[in-house]
């Protein structure tokens, strides 16, 4: 995989997080803090930063657990594109001062302990269904409609690009998610409670 195919692809991850931790940014978008950043900046960061960390964290873990090809195959494009993209993260996050957070949302917690339940078909289905409606919902959210009306978008200029960067790597996630999915037989329209 080509250097600027990670990079495009850590990017567009960048721009989920933005859009995803939208209801929290809107209720601290004019709060500063002491490193420069606003508070809305720095929960994207942190959540966006938790987020890629957690990506890399279950890929890994159903890489170790599945026979399938092509599920090794995208857990391996899923850390190599999020190691990346961490790096990024935390040149920004230290650029300004902060440091990384643990990693993994709530909802990667929920999901790492279900997939640790489970093995082979069922567990390619239940994670590749995780992915697909992850990042389905990752890129809605970097729509030009959702850039348009949101007041939540980053406001200092490295967050800003790390987030305009990373629609292009979502909707190609989206794609591979996708194939693979139909690959395994995944239930890529089910509305499960489990996020990416």
């Amino acid at each position: 995989m080509s250097k600027a195919h990670k990079i495009t692809s850590l990017i567009t991850f960048v721009c989920f997080l933005v859009l995803s931790f939208a209801s929290a940014q809107q209720n601290s978008a004019n709060a500063s803090s002491n490193n420069g950043l606003s508070a809305q900046d720095r929960q994207f960061l942190e959540h966006m930063a938790k987020d890629s960390q957690g990506e890399v964290q279950l890929a890994r873990m159903v890489q170790a657990k599945t026979n399938d090809p092509h599920v090794k195959e995208f857990t391996q494009r899923m850390i190599d594109d999020h190691t990346a993209l961490d790096q990024q993260i935390r040149q920004v996050m230290s650029k300004h001062g902060m440091s990384m957070p643990a990693p993994m949302t709530v909802e990667q917690q929920q999901l790492q302990k279900k997939l640790q339940g489970l093995s082979g078909q069922q567990l390619d289905r239940a994670f590749m269904e995780a992915q697909v409606k992850g990042h389905e919902e990752d890129v809605q959210k970097v729509s030009p409609e959702a850039q348009r009306d949101s007041q939540l978008l980053p406001k200092d200029p490295a967050v800003a690009e790390l987030a305009k960067e990373a629609k292009p790597v979502l909707q190609e996630h989206l794609q591979l998610a996708r194939q693979v999915a139909s690959q395994v037989g995944a239930n890529t329209n089910a509305q499960s409670a489990e996020a990416r």
